[in-house]
């Protein structure tokens, strides 16, 4: 019995200390400074790995140079509808973002999108908008929140979505604030 349990114990101290990687389930959508790459943006080979330290964003055929960001530095995580709100207020403070994000703003679907803020080494607000694969965005934010230690925001709808499918949220403030006027 206790070697089952060391066994166990090893297991599952070993698998939250790797990386967790997401191969070819990620679509680029844009974000502030990053070129608006047609090549990227519209392929599925994009790759996400996350680890206890860093999330790294690898971009098809290093189209884009990989993007790393230290998990301390993560602000926020946004899933669904929310996100484009968010974008939208970059939007409304001109920053550019891929003509996709944007037209994300006017079309409501159940693509699995995913806004991670940050903040650089330089204090300049970053962020990243993706899609996250249908058969991995559970994996992505369930991962996201336990090593960043950050709540998944989203609105009434989505977070009821996520709840039944696994992924706890939190409901986003300015979906607070919409509801209210």
């Amino acid at each position: 019995m206790k070697t089952v349990c060391w066994i166990l114990c090893i297991g599952l101290t070993t698998s939250t200390l790797a990386a967790n990687s997401f191969p070819k389930g990620v679509k680029y959508l844009g974000g502030p400074g990053f070129p608006d790459n047609k090549q990227v943006r519209d392929s599925w080979d994009n790759s996400l790995s996350i680890t206890d330290k860093e999330i790294t964003f690898s971009f098809r055929k290093n189209a884009i140079p990989s993007e790393t960001i230290p998990i301390s530095s993560v602000k926020r995580i946004t899933y669904g509808q929310a996100t484009t709100r968010r974008v939208g207020q970059w939007v409304a403070i001109g920053v550019l973002l891929a003509p996709v994000a944007l037209l994300g703003i006017f079309h409501k679907s159940r693509q699995h999108r995913i806004l991670i803020e940050w903040t650089d080494d330089q204090q300049r607000e970053r962020g990243m908008l993706m899609q996250a694969h249908k058969d991995q965005f559970r994996g992505i934010l369930n991962d996201l929140a336990f090593r960043a230690n950050k709540p998944i925001y989203a609105d009434p709808e989505d977070r009821e979505w996520l709840f039944k499918s696994g992924v706890k949220s939190e409901l986003d403030a300015e979906a607070k604030t919409a509801e209210q006027k």
